[in-house]
């Protein structure tokens, strides 16, 4: 338990290796959006255009709109994909609330910035426009 956790803390600090995200992508689905990406994903953050998405995992969201932040609750396997915007995914964690955000349904004229982060802090980015 002792090396996974200190594992945890080194791969957290890295710029890359221990579990990227890239290509991030939203797409339109019913009344919601799917989002899926490349690699492992530690957060996925929806927010307005703008507002970014914290790589630390303590680390809160300032400066605009928060609709939907998930966290990883399995490591090193990070979130599975894809996921539907507003549905906690195996191995995630609703932290909306923790960065003083609320969920709502997607609405007409709104655009939607998708952040996934991995777990070496590496962010990839996407907007969806409903």
């Amino acid at each position: 338990m002792k090396n996974a956790t200190l594992l945890a803390l080194v791969c957290m600090g890295l710029s890359a290796g221990c579990g990227s995200a890239s290509d991030a992508e939203a797409v339109r689905a019913a009344e919601s959006f799917v989002i899926s990406w490349e690699g492992t994903a530690a957060r996925i953050c929806v927010t307005e255009p703008g507002v970014a998405c914290p790589q630390g995992k303590d680390d809160q969201i300032e400066g605009g709109r928060v609709y939907w932040v998930i966290d990883a609750s399995c490591w090193p396997g990070g979130i599975d994909r894809p996921v539907q915007y507003g549905v906690v995914p195996n191995c995630g964690k609703d932290k909306t609330a923790d960065h003083k955000g609320t969920w709502e349904a997607p609405q007409p004229g709104v655009t939607y910035k998708v952040s996934v982060a991995g777990f070496g802090g590496d962010i990839t980015e996407t907007e969806v426009a409903w």
